[in-house]
C-alpha cells in the first residue's frame, strides 16, 4: 500500500508509539494501533455536529441516487501535506 516509508529525523518532528493488538472478531489477526494521545494535547479542539442518518434520509427526493462506499481502508487514502507529516513518525 506504501502508507508507510523510513525517513530520516529531522528539526521538530513528533515521535508516538506504535504497537499491535489482537483483533476483537479474529484474535489471530492484529490491528496496528499508532498512539497520538500526546501529539492531541497540541490539537486545538472544535466542536461540530455531525447530522444523523435519519436527517440524512430526509433530505433524499424521489429519482435521488445513493452510493455505498466501503471505508475500511479509507484512512490510508486520506492525503497528509508534506509539512504535516513530521508529526505523525512513530517508533
Amino acid at each position: 500500500m506504501g502508507i508507510i516509508k523510513e525517513v530520516s529525523p529531522c528539526e521538530g518532528q513528533f515521535l508516538s508509539p506504535i504497537f499491535t493488538r489482537p483483533k476483537r472478531d479474529n484474535p489471530t489477526e492484529y490491528r496496528m494501533i499508532l498512539n497520538l494521545k500526546k501529539l492531541n494535547e497540541f490539537i486545538s479542539y472544535h466542536h461540530f455536529k455531525m447530522d444523523t442518518f435519519e436527517s440524512a434520509l430526509r433530505l433524499i427526493k424521489p429519482d435521488c441516487y445513493l452510493a455505498s462506499i466501503d471505508l475500511r481502508h479509507a484512512y490510508y487514502s486520506v492525503p497528509m501535506a508534506q509539512e504535516h507529516q513530521k508529526y505523525l513518525r512513530f517508533c
